[in-house]
Protein backbone atom coordinates (compact mmCIF):
# COMPACT_ATOMS: atom_id res chain seq x y z
CA UNK A 1 0.00 0.00 0.00
CA UNK A 2 3.23 2.10 1.01
CA UNK A 3 4.46 1.45 -2.96
CA UNK A 4 0.89 1.98 -4.19
CA UNK A 5 0.33 5.52 -3.07
CA UNK A 6 4.33 6.96 -3.34
CA UNK A 7 3.72 6.83 0.95
CA UNK A 8 7.13 5.01 0.20
CA UNK A 9 9.62 5.33 -2.13
CA UNK A 10 11.08 2.18 -2.20
CA UNK A 11 12.02 -0.43 0.60
CA UNK A 12 15.62 0.53 1.54
CA UNK A 13 14.86 4.38 1.93
CA UNK A 14 14.88 5.29 5.47
CA UNK A 15 11.53 6.90 6.46
CA UNK A 16 10.89 9.02 9.52
CA UNK A 17 8.74 7.73 12.33
CA UNK A 18 7.30 7.54 15.51
CA UNK A 19 9.71 10.51 17.52
CA UNK A 20 12.17 11.24 14.53
CA UNK A 21 13.23 8.06 14.51
CA UNK A 22 13.98 6.20 10.92
CA UNK A 23 13.77 2.60 10.18
CA UNK A 24 13.96 0.88 6.45
CA UNK A 25 10.55 -0.42 5.07
CA UNK A 26 12.77 -3.63 4.23
CA UNK A 27 13.70 -3.96 8.14
CA UNK A 28 9.99 -3.39 9.54
CA UNK A 29 8.80 -5.84 6.88
CA UNK A 30 11.26 -8.16 8.48
CA UNK A 31 10.37 -7.65 12.04
CA UNK A 32 6.88 -7.06 11.54
CA UNK A 33 7.20 -3.52 13.26
CA UNK A 34 3.35 -2.33 14.13
CA UNK A 35 4.12 1.32 15.26
CA UNK A 36 5.78 1.71 11.41
CA UNK A 37 2.61 -0.09 10.00
CA UNK A 38 0.12 1.93 11.94
CA UNK A 39 2.19 5.37 11.40
CA UNK A 40 2.43 3.83 7.49
CA UNK A 41 -1.68 3.35 7.56
CA UNK A 42 -2.21 6.88 9.31
CA UNK A 43 0.10 8.69 6.28
CA UNK A 44 -1.90 6.93 3.87
CA UNK A 45 -5.80 7.77 4.81
CA UNK A 46 -8.95 5.17 6.04
CA UNK A 47 -10.37 5.64 2.39
CA UNK A 48 -7.36 4.51 0.43
CA UNK A 49 -6.55 1.88 3.12
CA UNK A 50 -9.91 0.54 3.03
CA UNK A 51 -9.99 0.91 -0.67
CA UNK A 52 -6.96 -1.20 -1.31
CA UNK A 53 -7.97 -3.71 1.16
CA UNK A 54 -11.18 -4.44 -0.90
CA UNK A 55 -9.63 -4.33 -4.25
CA UNK A 56 -7.36 -6.88 -2.85
CA UNK A 57 -9.74 -8.79 -1.70
CA UNK A 58 -7.86 -8.77 2.08
CA UNK A 59 -9.94 -9.92 4.64
CA UNK A 60 -13.29 -8.02 5.22
CA UNK A 61 -11.67 -5.19 4.30
CA UNK A 62 -12.85 -3.01 7.11
CA UNK A 63 -11.31 -0.69 9.30
CA UNK A 64 -14.25 1.40 10.18
CA UNK A 65 -13.20 4.41 10.25
CA UNK A 66 -10.13 4.71 12.47
CA UNK A 67 -6.48 3.23 12.69
CA UNK A 68 -7.10 2.00 16.43
CA UNK A 69 -4.08 0.46 17.21
CA UNK A 70 -2.98 -1.80 16.11
CA UNK A 71 -6.10 -2.39 13.75
CA UNK A 72 -5.29 -5.68 11.90
CA UNK A 73 -4.71 -7.17 15.47
CA UNK A 74 -8.07 -6.45 17.50
CA UNK A 75 -9.91 -4.08 15.30
CA UNK A 76 -12.04 -4.42 12.73
CA UNK A 77 -9.81 -5.77 9.95
CA UNK A 78 -10.29 -9.27 9.80
CA UNK A 79 -8.92 -12.33 7.94
CA UNK A 80 -8.52 -16.21 8.32
CA UNK A 81 -5.36 -17.89 7.91
CA UNK A 82 -6.75 -18.92 4.84
CA UNK A 83 -7.30 -15.76 3.53
CA UNK A 84 -4.13 -15.00 4.84
CA UNK A 85 -2.53 -17.79 2.65
CA UNK A 86 -4.26 -16.73 -0.29
CA UNK A 87 -3.45 -12.74 -0.29
CA UNK A 88 0.01 -14.05 0.27
CA UNK A 89 -0.13 -16.40 -3.00
CA UNK A 90 -1.76 -13.90 -4.92
CA UNK A 91 1.41 -11.47 -4.24
CA UNK A 92 3.82 -14.58 -4.70
CA UNK A 93 2.19 -14.84 -8.72
CA UNK A 94 2.09 -10.75 -9.10
CA UNK A 95 -1.64 -11.69 -9.38
CA UNK A 96 -2.89 -8.04 -7.57
CA UNK A 97 -3.85 -5.35 -9.47
CA UNK A 98 -0.82 -3.60 -8.13
CA UNK A 99 2.26 -1.62 -10.29
CA UNK A 100 3.90 -4.93 -11.36
CA UNK A 101 7.81 -4.21 -10.05
CA UNK A 102 5.91 -4.07 -6.22
CA UNK A 103 5.32 -7.75 -5.84
CA UNK A 104 9.06 -8.56 -6.41
CA UNK A 105 10.66 -5.80 -4.56
CA UNK A 106 8.79 -7.23 -1.31
CA UNK A 107 9.25 -10.34 -1.98
CA UNK A 108 12.97 -9.91 -1.94
CA UNK A 109 12.88 -8.96 1.63
CA UNK A 110 10.41 -11.57 2.30
CA UNK A 111 13.15 -14.54 1.33
CA UNK A 112 13.24 -16.60 4.38
CA UNK A 113 15.48 -19.85 3.00
CA UNK A 114 15.51 -22.07 -0.06
CA UNK A 115 16.09 -25.30 1.15
CA UNK A 116 16.35 -27.88 -1.69
CA UNK A 117 14.11 -27.19 -4.05
CA UNK A 118 11.51 -25.14 -2.17
CA UNK A 119 11.61 -21.08 -2.02
CA UNK A 120 9.84 -20.13 1.25
CA UNK A 121 9.10 -16.33 1.81
CA UNK A 122 7.37 -15.20 4.85
CA UNK A 123 6.96 -12.75 7.21
CA UNK A 124 6.48 -12.66 11.46
CA UNK A 125 4.70 -11.05 14.15
CA UNK A 126 3.44 -11.50 17.59
CA UNK A 127 -0.89 -11.34 18.09
CA UNK A 128 -1.49 -8.36 20.23
CA UNK A 129 -5.14 -8.67 21.29
CA UNK A 130 -5.90 -8.49 25.08
CA UNK A 131 -8.28 -11.28 24.18
CA UNK A 132 -5.93 -14.06 23.12
CA UNK A 133 -3.49 -15.72 24.99
CA UNK A 134 -0.12 -14.63 25.73
CA UNK A 135 2.36 -15.79 23.69
CA UNK A 136 0.87 -16.45 20.23
CA UNK A 137 2.69 -15.21 17.10
CA UNK A 138 2.53 -15.81 13.51
CA UNK A 139 4.10 -16.91 10.10
CA UNK A 140 2.81 -16.27 6.78
CA UNK A 141 3.95 -15.77 3.26
CA UNK A 142 4.19 -18.14 0.10
CA UNK A 143 6.36 -19.88 -1.99
CA UNK A 144 7.62 -22.46 -3.90
CA UNK A 145 7.20 -26.19 -2.37
CA UNK A 146 8.49 -29.39 -4.24
CA UNK A 147 7.42 -27.49 -7.41
CA UNK A 148 4.19 -26.13 -5.93
CA UNK A 149 3.53 -22.65 -5.82
CA UNK A 150 1.15 -21.84 -2.56
CA UNK A 151 0.51 -19.42 0.14
CA UNK A 152 0.86 -20.37 3.60
CA UNK A 153 -0.11 -19.15 7.21
CA UNK A 154 0.34 -20.64 10.67
CA UNK A 155 -0.71 -19.42 14.03
CA UNK A 156 2.48 -21.01 16.86
CA UNK A 157 2.22 -20.65 20.68
CA UNK A 158 5.50 -20.25 22.76
CA UNK A 159 8.00 -18.40 24.85
CA UNK A 160 8.51 -16.67 21.82
CA UNK A 161 6.31 -17.54 18.85
CA UNK A 162 7.74 -15.18 16.75
CA UNK A 163 11.53 -16.15 16.86
CA UNK A 164 14.09 -17.79 14.58
CA UNK A 165 13.37 -21.12 15.83
CA UNK A 166 9.37 -21.15 15.86
CA UNK A 167 9.85 -19.82 11.85
CA UNK A 168 12.61 -22.94 11.66
CA UNK A 169 9.99 -25.00 12.47
CA UNK A 170 7.37 -23.87 10.41
CA UNK A 171 9.71 -23.82 7.38
CA UNK A 172 11.15 -27.44 8.51
CA UNK A 173 6.96 -28.30 8.00
CA UNK A 174 6.72 -26.10 4.38
CA UNK A 175 9.66 -28.04 2.75
CA UNK A 176 8.30 -31.27 2.85
CA UNK A 177 6.94 -33.27 0.18
CA UNK A 178 2.58 -32.53 0.57
CA UNK A 179 2.02 -35.94 1.00
CA UNK A 180 4.68 -36.01 3.88
CA UNK A 181 3.16 -33.23 5.54
CA UNK A 182 1.27 -33.63 8.73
Amino acid sequence: MGLETGTLLDLTTPVSWSSNKNIRPHEALRTAHASFFLELAERIDIDRAEAFLNEWEFGNARIDGAFTPPFWHSGALLNSAEGLARFYARLYESDLPVNPAHPGAILEWMLWESPGTSTIRGISGIVQDPHQPANLGWHAGAGTFGGIRQGFAACVSGPDPASANCRGAVIHLLAKPPDAAP
